[in-house]
């Protein structure tokens, strides 16, 4: 796994795990309609290179639903 350090908007560091990294890229951001607009934690999408929709990721939003959760470690 892979262990990335962000920080957020008010300058809060925080460091969240993830099972890989693909890469960085620079994309267009579309924003979500329908039913995918209520999804917490997700901001956008965006079309990568081979097709493959790719979902924009809110790292505020999952920060503070993580610490919503009872026996919360964040």
């Amino acid at each position: 796994g892979i262990l990335m350090i962000v920080e957020g908007e008010d300058g809060e560091v925080v460091a969240l795990f993830a099972d890989e990294l693909l890469g960085q890229q620079e994309t267009v951001i579309k924003g979500l309609s329908g039913w995918l607009k209520k999804s917490r934690g997700v901001s956008g999408y965006t079309i990568l290179g081979h097709g493959e929709v790719g979902l924009i990721l809110d790292i505020g939003e999952i920060v503070r639903l993580a610490r919503s959760f009872p026996g919360k470690t964040a």
